[in-house]
């Protein structure tokens, strides 16, 4: 017992500090890519509802416009006449964001 000194204790608390460091790191590694993994999920379903919204739009133009010309230049039922060359677009401009229109 004299000849003893705890070299198998030391060495064995050194091995489980490197598993512990090792889990930890592992555990850590996979939360970053199941963020990722959701992260990539998110931009895909935001970008495939707004092609399904574009699609809805296209359909409805297709469907129920025949002529633009009878578009008022304060719109009618969210369907406006295009704005004429080197003036603002509908969309820019703040008062259409506005009121009932």
């Amino acid at each position: 017992m004299k000849n003893q000194r705890g070299v198998a204790l030391f060495i064995s608390l050194v091995l489980l500090l490197v598993l512990t460091i090792i889990g930890v790191s592992a555990v850590q590694t996979t939360s970053m890519e199941e963020r990722m993994a959701r992260n990539t999920h998110d931009s895909v379903l935001a970008f495939e509802s707004a092609e399904a919204a574009l699609r809805s739009g296209e359909t409805f133009l297709r469907n129920n416009v025949n002529t633009t010309a009878l578009f008022p230049a304060a719109g009618a039922n969210g369907l406006w006449k295009s704005s004429d060359y080197g003036q603002t677009e509908r969309w820019e401009q703040a008062n259409i964001w506005t009121g009932a229109t």
